[in-house]
């Protein structure tokens, strides 16, 4: 219980909890089905445990004494990595079913009505980002894990998730 310790891993850990309660809670009061109130839920977290991960990647001075050092500031990002990683195999795992992130379903239990809309661009591009993204993913987490892989290789790869998560965000947003 050592590594709980930290008012920067305590902190991370009830931004991550109070957002799941909460999101979560707010959608199944507003009659939505559990299942795609975890879809939803699982999205946000993943996006949630990569911003932290890159933020704590550019190693700011600030925030290292508050995770204990630098040694675990890298130790939290990459357990920040595995975890973003988790919610986002659940989160396109949920996508896969029946429906899973239909918004006229979330829109319909929030009373909210349906109209219907030509898809947008921003719309007709995220399914396929998503199945990319996550591929792209895998093969990075792979290539992080094989430990023969050059660490000069391994960086410029590693420095594309970053990049690969932020634009992916922001057209989920």
């Amino acid at each position: 219980m050592n590594h709980l310790k930290s008012k920067g891993m305590l902190f991370i850990l009830a931004v991550i909890a109070i957002y799941a309660v909460a999101h979560s809670s707010l959608m199944r009061s507003n009659g939505v089905d559990l299942k795609l109130s975890v879809f939803y839920v699982a999205g946000a977290l993943s996006l949630i445990c990569m911003s932290f991960a890159i933020l704590i990647s550019v190693r700011p001075k600030a925030v290292e004494g508050y995770l204990g050092g630098l040694d675990r500031m890298y130790q939290v990002h990459k357990w920040l990595g595995i975890s973003a990683m988790i919610f986002f195999i659940l989160h396109f795992g949920l996508s896969l079913g029946d429906g899973g992130g239909d918004d006229e379903l979330l829109e319909a239990a929030a009373g909210v009505a349906v109209e219907e809309e030509e898809e947008s661009l921003a719309d007709a591009l995220v399914g396929p980002l998503g199945m990319y993204s996550m591929i792209g993913f895998f093969v990075l987490i792979i290539l992080t894990l094989y430990r023969k892989f050059a660490y000069h290789q391994w960086l410029k790869t590693h420095l594309l998730m970053g990049f690969c998560s932020l634009p992916l965000a922001c057209m989920l947003s």
